[in-house]
Parts: C-alpha cells; sequence; structure tokens
C-alpha cells in the first residue's frame, strides 16, 4: 500500500469543513512531492461512493491538472460553494499521475477520502503507487531510495507546518506496505504520532488483538486510557521502550511529536514482542483476570438481595 493520514480536529467541525481540511492536507502533501520533483500529477477524478466503477463508484467529475496550485483553488471552490452536501460527504478526490524514482516510474494517486466506508479502511490521506514487477507500492519503492530517511522526515514536517493554523492536525502518519493496523505491525515501515505515549496506546491495542489468552484474560476489564496513562510516564517504561527500539532497529526522531523508522522489514513486530515482554506482561501479572472480577460483581450483587 502507501502512506496514510489519519487527521484529528481540534475543534468541532461541520461535514462540509470537514471535507476542506481533508482537500487542504491532501493538497499539500501532493506539494511536497510535486516540488521535490517525485511526482508528477495528471489528473483529479471525484468519485462518489467508491473510486472505481468496479466497486460501484459514479464518476462525477473529471479535472486536468496544469497546475497544482490553480486545481487546489478550483476544487476547495467547489466543495466549499458548488457541491450539495449529498455529493460531498460520499465524495473520493483522486489525483493521478506518476511517480518518479531516477530508475524508474510507477502510476500512482493521492486520494482525499470523505466517504465514512472508504475512510475507515483507507484513513483521511491516501498516498500510493499501482504496483509494477518487483514494487508492490510507493513506500517500497520509496525505500529502495538512500534518502528514504530524510524524505520522511521532510514530509512529516512539510504536514505538520503546514497545519499549524489548522483546525485539524495529523494524528498519525503511517508509512506501511500493507493498511496499517494493530493487528499486523510488520506490515508498518514508518510512523508518526504525537508522542511516544501515542505509540504505547497503539501498542497497547495491538495487544489487547493477542490470542494469547494469559493476556487477554486481563486485559479485557482495563480501559485503554486508563492502562497507557498509569504506565506510559514511568521512567522504567520510558528506558525499556528506547531498549526494545534499539533491539528493534526502530529510529526514533523526537521533536514536539515522534517519528518512528523501521531499519529493516519486520522492526515493528520485533519492538511490539519486546515491549510486551518487558512491560505488558509484568504490569498485567499482578492483575485479576477477567473471571475473578466477575466474580466478585456477582458477590456484590448477591449482597444486596436483603435490599428487596
Amino acid at each position: 500500500m502507501g502512506i496514510y493520514v489519519d487527521l484529528v480536529p481540534e475543534k468541532r467541525l461541520t461535514l462540509r469543513e470537514q471535507a476542506l481540511i481533508r482537500l487542504y492536507y491532501g493538497f499539500e502533501a501532493l506539494k511536497f512531492f510535486t516540488e521535490g520533483q517525485i511526482f508528477s500529477p495528471k489528473s483529479v477524478e471525484i468519485w462518489l461512493w467508491a473510486p472505481s466503477k468496479a466497486l460501484d463508484g459514479v464518476l462525477k467529475e473529471t479535472l486536468h491538472v496544469d497546475n497544482v496550485f490553480k486545481t487546489y483553488e478550483d476544487l476547495r471552490d467547489r466543495f466549499e460553494k458548488k457541491y450539495p452536501l449529498e455529493d460531498i460527504v460520499p465524495s473520493i478526490i483522486r489525483v493521478n499521475g506518476t511517480w518518479d524514482f531516477d530508475d524508474f516510474m510507477l502510476a500512482g494517486f493521492f486520494s482525499v477520502n470523505n466517504s465514512y466506508v472508504w475512510r475507515r479502511s483507507y484513513f483521511d490521506i491516501e498516498i500510493d503507487a499501482y504496483g509494477k514487477g518487483t514494487y508492490e507500492d510507493v513506500v517500497n519503492a520509496l525505500w529502495e531510495k538512500a534518502d528514504v530517511e530524510a524524505v520522511i522526515t521532510a514530509f512529516v514536517t512539510a504536514l505538520e507546518r503546514s497545519g499549524k493554523l489548522q483546525p485539524a492536525k495529523p494524528g498519525a502518519i503511517y508509512f506501511s506496505i500493507g493498511v496499517p493496523t494493530d493487528e499486523n505491525l510488520s506490515d508498518i515501515l514508518a510512523m508518526h504520532v504525537p508522542s511516544r505515549r501515542a505509540l504505547i496506546s497503539f501498542l497497547y491495542s495491538a495487544l489487547c488483538r493477542t490470542e494469547d489468552p494469559w493476556i487477554s484474560t486481563r486485559v479485557a476489564p482495563i480501559k485503554s486510557r486508563f492502562f497507557v496513562n498509569s504506565i506510559a510516564d514511568q521512567e522504567i517504561v520510558q528506558k525499556r521502550l528506547e531498549m526494545a527500539l534499539q533491539e528493534a532497529a526502530v529510529i526514533e526522531k523526537k521533536g514536539a511529536s515522534v517519528t518512528y523508522i523501521a531499519k529493516e522489514p519486520g522492526s515493528f513486530s520485533k519492538m511490539f514482542e519486546k515491549f510486551t515482554e518487558t512491560v505488558f506482561k509484568p504490569a498485567l501479572r499482578d492483575l485479576p483476570e477477567a473471571e475473578t472480577l466477575r466474580n466478585y460483581i456477582q458477590r456484590g450483587l448477591t449482597g444486596t438481595t436483603q435490599l428487596f
């Protein structure tokens, strides 16, 4: 797959405002890669429901791209003043073009996803290439570049700077071979989050999906936020996270937010396994199991029978 941007609003936004902010970030991402001469946009397709007829999508309009800035202004005008809300809510804006990786080229796209169904699977912004030969997607191709670490850092910085005055911010940015999920961390090659706490929360979500009954019986009764808040700032947890990152070959770039970059495939899975063994399991070891808590609840209910 590719690059995925998950946006988090800082205040309540109307559906039209949400679409406009996604459009803004989608074109900020597009400008980064076009100005770096890595991507050349050719056309914009505005789809409803899904981005192809094969998936029962409806093509509303097609625009030719001569100038990225003018195209953005044209689209913003349409979404701000011309399109009815019933066309905005299920819309998917697909910018088609070509990736240029010096030694080879790939057809690809930037997708701004307003459709809830599409956004739930592919996030607010999706950036990708169509597979060709040994290169399955844009991330697979990017990792062949010697300066991939610099490209990732610059891209994240550009998006954050462009969003300083916006009513929504990038909550997470994923670089992933498959669609990024907490079920398969081996696909993730880089991840940008607001803080280390956000990384720990993501890893805890992965833990909650584990099939290991020893873990799941203790995780089930605990709210994620409570558990993460209880451990995230402890010095021993921070040190063990640093150790897990080092042993799994994951680079950490800290600033106002944090970017994690895998040096090799599977680094995020290794980091998760190490963190689980050194932090999650010890932290959960002495907690009562779900069945024990159910017994406490039942005992409490039985003790109230005299009130009726």
